[in-house]
């Protein structure tokens, strides 16, 4: 194995090198963490296959399967931990299958109804919250996406969360009349004073309480911003 001198991480490659090639240990941990990685991947895909087989009823069927599996608890801990979590992901897979069977039917208050299965599942996983939002404004939902980022926000006050708040409450606003451009003034007001020392945050919260300001028709405060 060659490695470049110059590559900041150089030391310590080197050093896992070394410890690879001397430690048989290691070498076998390696080895099984491999194999490992390979048959999850396979695993997959083949699971993948499988639920797009299956017609909208047995989706449903399997899902009611696995949340009664999920409900079922071992004596130790750490087992009923690694349980759980893999029959999360494969309600999460057949969640997205379900998902996607409504999507291609364009029946989006399906897709909806999934989507905020899948959300309370799992509200970390970036491509659920992803489905759930599209979801939202496909039904013209808006007052319910505006709640979701607005707890988001709440829940965690990030700077891109209270951006993503601003950006769907202006959304709200110019689609449907609902909300208040005031509200996403405020937390733009707030994030502003966040960051302070940050240029290029600070740029893009302006350009967007610009385009609040131009939403809710006070052209002088765009101009002035």
């Amino acid at each position: 194995i060659e490695l470049n001198a110059n590559h900041k991480n150089y030391p310590q490659k080197l050093k896992k090198i070394k410890q690879f090639k001397t430690n048989n240990a290691f070498k076998d941990d390696f080895r099984q963490n491999s194999l490992m990685k390979d048959y999850r991947k396979k695993n997959a895909k083949s699971e993948k296959v499988k639920l797009n087989k299956l017609t909208e009823e047995q989706l449903n069927q399997r899902i009611t399967k696995l949340q009664n599996r999920s409900t079922q608890s071992s004596s130790l801990v750490q087992e009923d931990l690694n349980r759980k979590n893999v029959i999360q992901k494969h309600q999460k897979r057949t969640y997205y299958r379900l998902f996607n069977i409504h999507k291609t039917n364009k029946n989006w208050e399906q897709a909806t109804i999934v989507a905020e299965k899948l959300y309370q599942l799992s509200p970390n996983d970036s491509k659920g919250l992803i489905l759930l939002k599209r979801s939202y404004i496909r039904t013209k939902n808006w007052n319910k996406l505006v709640e979701l980022s607005r707890n988001r926000y709440n829940a965690k006050p990030t700077f891109w969360a209270g951006l993503s708040l601003m950006s769907v409450i202006e959304k709200a606003y110019i689609k449907s009349g609902s909300g208040s451009i005031q509200e996403a003034l405020n937390i733009g007001n707030t994030l502003l004073e966040k960051n302070k020392e940050n240029t290029a945050n600070q740029i893009k919260i302006s350009m967007m309480m610009a385009h609040h300001y131009i939403a809710s028709k006070s052209y002088d405060n765009a101009l002035n911003i």
